[in-house]
């Protein structure tokens, strides 16, 4: 589970997840799962899965648009062969979640806990982070 505040969207990536490593493009460098918002790719959160070998990441809308200086939770759940995630204004209504089968890290991928924001152009971004909670089962 995280929890951030945007601030400045326009030309931001935020990635809210778990990554071999996120990179700082659109198609992480590393097998990922994670919530983003990625301005160069739509409006609204999605849950981006990349295996790290498949050709390309895959969506899932949230149908949650990213606003400027909004409070929001997002929560991701990884486990054998599905993950997956959901987005709220911070107290407000979750989405549906949106499940992943398919172009998911394998479940022996070592991945790390991790929050990102990427500027992709000239100007200033900030994520203002609230904190985030992570729970797994070591095997």
């Amino acid at each position: 589970q995280f929890a951030v505040v945007t601030n400045t969207i326009t030309s931001t990536r935020i990635w809210l997840g778990c990554a071999v490593s996120f990179g700082t493009a659109s198609k992480p460098t590393g097998a990922a799962a994670a919530i983003v918002f990625d301005s160069a790719t739509g409006a609204n959160w999605v849950l981006r899965v990349w295996d790290g070998a498949s050709a390309n990441y895959t969506d899932y809308d949230t149908g949650k648009v990213c606003n400027a200086n909004e409070a929001i939770e997002a929560e991701l759940i990884l486990s054998s062969g599905t993950a997956k995630g959901r987005v709220r204004t911070a107290g407000g209504t979750w989405t549906a979640y949106q499940t992943a089968t398919t172009n998911i890290p394998g479940n022996t991928t070592a991945m790390q806990h991790a929050t990102l924001l990427v500027r992709t152009a000239a100007g200033t971004s900030t994520l203002y982070f609230r904190g985030s909670s992570c729970s797994a089962t070591y095997q």
